[in-house]
Order: C-alpha cells, then sequence, then structure tokens
C-alpha cells in the first residue's frame, strides 16, 4: 500500500540511499565549492545521527555527536545564513547531554528525528 514513510524508512533513506546518491553526484573532483560544502553539511548530519542513534554509547560517542553537531550547524550558518535555524538545531544541542546522562538513544530518542 501507498502512504507516508515511516521512520525507520527515512532513517534508512537518509543515513544510507542518500549518503550514496549525494557522494555520486557532488563527490566528484569537477563540483563547484559549493556542492562541495552542501555535501559536507549533509555528511556532518549523518554522521552525527548514525553516532548518536547507535545502541550503545560511550564518551567517544558523545565527543564524537558534539563535534559533528558543532560542524553541522556552523556549515549549514555558512551556508544559508542564520535564518534557517529553528527551535530544534537549539535542542539537538541537549542530545550529547541526554547521551551522557541517559545512554543509549533508541530508549528516549523522539525530537532529534523530528
Amino acid at each position: 500500500s501507498h502512504g507516508k514513510l515511516k521512520a525507520n524508512q527515512w532513517q534508512t533513506i537518509c543515513l544510507i540511499n542518500l549518503v550514496i546518491t549525494l557522494c555520486r553526484i557532488w563527490g566528484n573532483p569537477n563540483v563547484s565549492p559549493r556542492d562541495k560544502e552542501l555535501l559536507d553539511n549533509y555528511l556532518f548530519l549523518v554522521i552525527m545521527v548514525w553516532w548518536a542513534a547507535t545502541c550503545s554509547t560511550s564518551e567517544q560517542h558523545t565527543r564524537i555527536v558534539e563535534e559533528y553537531l558543532s560542524l553541522y550547524v556552523q556549515s549549514t550558518l555558512k551556508l544559508f545564513g542564520s535564518h534557517t535555524l529553528v527551535f530544534n538545531n537549539h535542542t539537538s544541542f541537549h542530545v550529547p547531554e541526554c547521551l551522557h546522562a541517559f545512554r543509549p538513544a533508541h530508549a528516549w530518542w523522539t525530537f532529534p528525528f523530528e
């Protein structure tokens, strides 16, 4: 049946299919610097989500999440300006704190995928 995609389908599309597709399109040496920056921006987000959503966690995971979240927001600001930031961008900065306090995100993960 047809309908809306489920969260796990969006996760697969965003973390696997789009990574492959965008790397093929924007990952070659002939792309513009802006396209390369767009690819980097998306990959920063993917790496952050990948590490935040693992079934186990550690202090290293938390540091990786913090680092790539920061890179993602900085590159978003550079590419699109501050008017593109929304409340969820701020809320995402609490993910590392929650990983540290509550450990694996699958038990409490809700807002970051919104």
